[in-house]
């Protein structure tokens, strides 16, 4: 049996949505969500969206589109032919058909990736969907129809982890159009409800940032994985400065990085030794031990200051 490992954000789970819809054509598969950018391949093995792999089987299929090291097996990252495109618009390409792209557009834009792909698929979203996209603009999308279904599959997930990106794709391989799902019926009822709930605590986190000429902190604490959401917000809230969204665990301290440049390179120098980091030129994540908290604040207080 194949096992499918996917992201367990909407990119990952968009992805999901394309590829497993293929596999349910040919053969029997199990799906395995991931909260973490490390998994490990044993047997048949497909990879999505996630860029630490360790593939120890030679029939082993990793789509990626971040910054790492070529693992030994089939091997897709679009990064190498000099394009950003997320995991889901490739997946989308390879899988989908014109009905199927406002799913796609949702993982373009929960990637921040609207204007990195083809003009020519946003043609299509609005010929078959005018009504989703009033511009072709991050942005705009993220506070438009499209942004309120990304908020849907995020906020599940958010609250319920590896179930819920387990059940945000199954919401969507159920959903009879983009109307269906967006109004909450069926199975997106559940989204719909866990939206509302998230929302009220994205409301809580905001009051308290830490806010230098450099850039904004958010530290907090909260059931729910929402810093990546949180993230989204303080974006819009402080477009001048870098923002840097700490949510607090157990033992370590989750980190979400946006509005600057090359934080790809920037955030493995802010974590090095004390943590782990890495993503996108714009949009980068990691952690830091908790214990090591102090140690992180300094070097961007350095940062800062710079």
């Amino acid at each position: 049996m194949i096992k499918l490992h996917f992201h367990a954000d909407c990119d990952g789970v968009v992805s999901a949505f394309f590829v497993s819809k293929e596999l349910d054509r040919f053969c029997r598969y199990s799906l395995h969500p991931s909260l973490g950018a490390t998994v490990e391949l044993r047997g048949e093995a497909i990879a999505l969206d996630i860029s630490k792999v360790d593939a120890r089987g030679k029939w082993n299929l990793v789509i990626d589109h971040h910054v790492s090291r070529r693992p030994g097996c089939f091997y897709s990252n679009p990064r190498g032919a000099g394009f950003e495109w997320p995991v889901s618009f490739l997946s989308y390409l390879l899988f989908g058909d014109r009905k199927e792209s406002w799913i796609a557009a949702i993982g373009v834009v929960g990637d921040w990736c609207a204007d990195r792909v083809p003009a020519g698929f946003w043609d299509v979203v609005k010929e078959e969907y005018p009504e989703l996209v009033p511009e072709v603009d991050n942005r705009v999308l993220t506070h438009h129809k499209i942004g309120e279904m990304i908020l849907m599959l995020e906020s599940v997930i958010s609250v319920e982890r590896s179930k819920g990106a387990l059940y945000a794709l199954e919401a969507l391989k159920s959903a009879r159009g983009w109307r269906q799902f967006y109004e909450g019926k069926g199975k997106a009822r559940k989204l719909k409800k866990t939206k509302a709930v998230v929302l009220g605590e994205l409301d809580r986190v905001f009051g308290n940032e830490q806010v230098t000429p450099g850039y904004a902190l958010l530290r907090f604490s909260s059931p729910y994985r929402i810093k990546s959401l949180v993230a989204g917000r303080a974006k819009d809230e402080y477009p001048d400065r870098m923002v840097v969204v700490a949510q607090d665990e157990e033992d370590k301290v989750r980190l979400s990085f946006r509005n600057a440049d090359a934080l790809d390179r920037l955030v493995p120098e802010l974590t090095k030794g004390i943590g782990e980091g890495g993503g996108h030129p714009r949009a980068s994540g990691g952690w830091v031990w908790k214990d090591k908290w102090d140690v992180f604040e300094a070097r961007l207080k350095k940062l800062g200051k710079s």
